[in-house]
């Protein structure tokens, strides 16, 4: 039997490990575990599968990908509407990746941000800089991004969400069409994100300290880190890394 034909009806496991790039004894793990299910057990005892499990494993694969556990991944293949059980998992575990994690996120930003900002250009780094960055980092404005953050993944999540599921759907089920049309919305929505985040942000210039918002182009491929974005300030011309501040 060819290993490259996925059209042959009967594989090995040895056939599966291959097809799928992982390991024989992966594929006898989750065998094991009654996640994939020979249809077949030769007079030899080979255990074979069709090609219904190839797309098994490969379904199996991604969602532990994703940091499914075994028994929600069971739940997921064993539910009629998969769609609808993958998208409760992944609100349950989006909550709870985020769940305490703010405050140690918002530290390793800001030291993020000012190890980006004395790296950069040290030369020009002053005092009156590391003052006026940690005057900044200690108003409002990290209250009012955070604001600005939440809208946008409000605005994206969604369509995340929707293109995993067109995705599982069109594995399992062989219809492919929604995908497309998920990812066209998720595009669309990306666009009116980074619009909208534009609008709600403006940067400090680290040379003169005047604040300025950049065109639209410059701001989207604009090298960046979390609190930073690489601008030229039209004020005085310096090219650096400017601070986000919110409007």
């Amino acid at each position: 039997m060819s290993m490259d034909d996925e059209t042959d009806s009967r594989y090995t496991t040895g056939d599966i490990a291959k097809l799928t790039g992982v390991s024989v004894r992966t594929v006898q793990y989750y065998d094991a575990k009654g996640l994939l299910i020979p249809n077949e057990i030769s007079d030899g005892g080979r255990r074979l599968y069709g090609t219904a499990e190839v797309e098994r494993m490969r379904v199996i694969l991604f969602l532990k990908g994703l940091g499914f556990k075994l028994e929600q991944i069971r739940s997921i293949l064993s539910d009629e509407r998969p769609e609808r059980v993958l998208v409760d998992l992944l609100d349950q575990q989006t909550a709870s990746l985020q769940s305490g994690i703010a405050e140690q996120k918002q530290r390793l930003d800001d030291c993020l941000q000012l190890r980006k900002a004395l790296t950069v250009s040290a030369s020009d780094f002053v005092s009156s800089t590391l003052t006026d960055m940690a005057t900044v980092m200690n108003t409002t404005t990290t209250h009012s991004l955070r604001t600005t953050y939440l809208v946008m993944l409000a605005i994206t999540l969604p369509a995340t969400l929707l293109q995993i599921a067109c995705l599982v759907i069109g594995v399992m089920t062989d219809v492919w069409w929604p995908l497309p049309v998920a990812v066209l919305l998720a595009i669309a929505l990306t666009v009116a994100a980074m619009k909208y985040y534009r609008s709600r942000v403006q940067y400090l210039c680290p040379a003169c300290h005047e604040t300025f918002q950049p065109g639209m182009r410059e701001f989207v491929f604009a090298a960046h880190t979390p609190k930073t974005r690489k601008l030229t300030c039209p004020h005085c011309g310096h090219r650096g890394y400017c601070m986000e501040l919110s409007i």
